[in-house]
């Protein structure tokens, strides 16, 4: 009885855990100039409203130290009804 209850509640707290929002695919680096790189984030439900996050970009390099480049606010935008959400510039499109 006690390992189904702690089963149970593993199941449980699982549920209450889940993601709501990932990065589902990036492209941070692209030959030559930097015009096509972009971030595509996924929801769980279709038309997920994203105010109050905001997207940090980090240098990673050794020479960057660690530090944030470019911050974006997301309140205002929504995923789609796919749940997908694509952030670049203009030349790239889903």
């Amino acid at each position: 009885m006690k390992l189904f209850l702690h089963a149970l509640l593993f199941l449980i707290s699982g549920f209450s855990f889940s993601q709501v929002l990932v990065i589902n695919e990036l492209d941070s680096d692209t030959p030559s100039i930097d015009d096509k790189e972009f971030v595509e984030l996924l929801s769980e439900t279709p038309n997920f409203p994203l105010d109050g996050y905001v997207l940090v970009f980090f240098n990673g390099s050794t020479s960057g130290a660690n530090s944030s480049y470019l911050a974006i606010d997301l309140d205002g935008l929504q995923t789609d009804i796919n749940g997908l959400l694509l952030i670049g510039s203009n030349s790239v499109s889903p």
